[in-house]
């Protein structure tokens, strides 16, 4: 179809790439998800991700890079100000 073949010109030869590279810059330095702080996990979950991180940590010091972060917190309790937070827009209605 032309609509198609458009899009796919404009990946190709136009701006759209730099245009997805904006909105992604800008959504992810303005706007509240859940990959921008650290993620509620259940604690029967926190020994996995213990030995993952130290796996992981363990490797990046091979190779000579920083550890990496905790970017998980380990929780029973959830509010329902989190709860609608973490849900999805859809589910906001």
């Amino acid at each position: 179809t032309p609509f198609a073949f458009l899009y796919q010109a404009d990946l190709a030869y136009g701006t759209k790439v730099e245009r997805l590279n904006h909105e992604t810059q800008l959504i992810l330095k303005s706007e509240k998800h859940w990959f921008n702080g650290p993620m509620t996990l259940p604690p029967t979950m926190e020994p996995h991700y213990r030995k993952m991180m130290m796996q992981n940590n363990e490797t990046r010091r091979v190779l000579g890079l920083e550890p990496e972060k905790d970017w998980a917190v380990f929780s029973d309790q959830h509010t329902s100000e989190e709860l609608l937070k973490l849900s999805a827009p859809m589910s906001r209605c």
